[in-house]
């Protein structure tokens, strides 16, 4: 990868996570305040949104995220006619959904809410779902075209936008005024996501792209769009059949979740983004090899670290009413590790070879997704929901190294994924066992600065054993940045 791919990845991490602070305050407040069965309005809404963007899109993302990165290069009018002709049929195919949407919103809402008395929920939001179409078009658009800066801005004001207007509206007109504040809120961000890729709309009207070559390209991606949408937000549609109190306690266990998915996101986008690159080149191989090994280094770590401090971090978020969605947590997190492990074998594949070869890597990806959680929700609950959700990324590890080593003779090496697990799941391990149970904000603050301090020791001394190399390159570079950081704050005090 190129030097600038860890720049692009704190372009897109820049401010989005502090900015979350407003969305971890909302979730905090509302978790406190509200009944379960009313905290269930922010896991509906996200899984209603999401599915406007399924059913008639043909899959068309996928050909802004593969083919938009090449011809701003090549041809950069045929890139402005992708886009126009894409998005419209995206837009009107959306518009399809969203009247079924309001037609059955009594139907709707007796399945999410189990009371078809709150129709008039689903109504409220149903402009709402085409203003997401428009934000996730305007986020594809842009992540085909590198703009990451942008994509982070957007990030942040998503994160300070919603929670705001929600929390403002439901002072002012109660529960109702939660249902206003995200659609309200996600106009705002349709505004400014179209503002951020107006140039590729406005101006002289390019020529129509074929749409027989756009059906044919995207096409094959079409389940991949049902597959995205299950790894997002679609297992609450599994949750929904446990009832809204359910729904709401995975709402609350997954935030954690949530929050580490965008560090995902931005590994992910700027992966594929600079394999895409290199995609056709005899330097793809050492790309993809170099893309697994920092991966392995950096954010196994950083996602065990996260496991070790959950418990506490879900009581501070949501109060001790919420117990009964810690292991949920967990198992979301090591699921979320799993996909990590995933990103270079996902999108080795993505970029290189056939949509056809792609789609039977998503087919079977979604099968295992729809198979694993029907076995595991009935047998148990909430925890079967998110158990499943390791099985699906752990598929995509195995089938992606067998399809790679198939079709471009490459093989991605065991050694630096079981030293980083062996280096940090110890911690992770010994931190969710030895640290006591927290009730209330100060000992859950408590209970995580001891799961941090277990973690931290444990990982130090097993990688100066195993992976000394690796510990005394993070050292150098930490050090550095560490003794700079400390002279600029006494220089700043002074």
């Amino acid at each position: 990868m190129r030097t600038t791919a860890p720049k692009d990845v704190v372009k897109l991490l820049s401010g989005s996570l502090v900015a979350k602070v407003f969305g971890i305050g909302a979730v905090m407040l509302f978790a406190r305040v509200l009944p379960k069965d009313q905290m269930a309005i922010f896991p509906a809404y996200l899984m209603l949104a999401g599915l406007s963007t399924l059913f008639v899109t043909f899959g068309i993302y996928a050909a802004f995220v593969r083919e938009v990165p090449s011809l701003l290069r090549t041809d950069e009018a045929r890139a402005r006619s992708l886009v126009m002709t894409g998005s419209g049929v995206i837009l009107a195919g959306t518009l399809i959904p969203c009247v079924a949407a309001w037609w059955w919103s009594d139907a709707i809402a007796a399945f999410v809410f189990k009371n078809a008395a709150q129709g008039w929920v689903i109504r409220i939001m149903v402009p709402g779902f085409l203003a997401y179409v428009v934000s996730k078009t305007a986020d594809q658009i842009m992540w085909g075209r590198a703009q990451f800066g942008a994509t982070s801005i957007l990030q942040i004001l998503e994160s300070i936008v919603r929670p705001v207007a929600t929390v403002a509206l439901w002072f002012w007109l109660g529960y109702r005024g939660i249902v206003f504040g995200l659609v309200i809120a996600q106009f705002v961000m349709a505004a400014v996501a179209f503002w951020c890729v107006r140039d590729m709309f406005l101006g002289p009207l390019p020529a129509l792209y074929p749409l027989r070559k756009l059906f044919s390209e995207s096409m094959p991606y079409y389940i991949g769009n049902y597959l995205s949408y299950l790894r997002g937000d679609g297992d609450s549609i599994l949750v929904s059949f446990l009832g809204p109190a359910a729904l709401a306690e995975y709402y609350i266990a997954k935030t954690l979740f949530t929050n580490m998915a965008l560090v995902w996101a931005a590994v992910d986008r700027v992966a594929a983004e600079r394999l895409a690159r290199f995609a056709l080149t005899e330097s793809f191989a050492d790309k993809v090899r170099a893309l697994h090994v920092r991966i392995c280094q950096m954010m196994i770590p950083f996602d065990l670290l996260a496991i070790a401090v959950a418990p506490g971090a879900l009581v501070v978020l949501a109060g001790a009413r919420y117990s009964n969605a810690t292991w949920p947590a967990i198992i979301l997190l090591v699921a979320m590790l799993v996909q990590f492990i995933s990103i270079p074998y996902d999108r080795a594949v993505y970029v290189s070879l056939s949509g056809m070869i792609r789609l039977k890597f998503t087919i079977l990806e979604a099968v295992v997704v729809v198979v694993s959680a029907a076995i595991l929700v009935p047998l148990a609950g909430v925890t079967g929901v998110a158990a499943a959700r390791i099985i699906a990324p752990l598929g995509v590890c195995i089938f992606g190294a067998w399809i790679m080593r198939r079709h471009l003779g490459l093989v991605l090496p065991l050694r630096p994924m079981l030293l980083a697990l062996a280096t940090a799941a110890p911690g992770a391990a010994l931190a969710l066992v030895l640290v006591p149970t927290a009730h209330g904000v100060a000992s859950a603050l408590s209970a995580m600065t001891l799961a941090s301090l277990i973690w931290v020791s444990s990982t130090v001394v097993l990688a100066w054993f195993l992976d000394r190399p690796m510990l005394l390159a993070l050292g150098a570079e930490v050090f550095p940045r560490y003794r700079a950081a400390v002279s600029s704050w006494g220089v700043l005090r002074g």
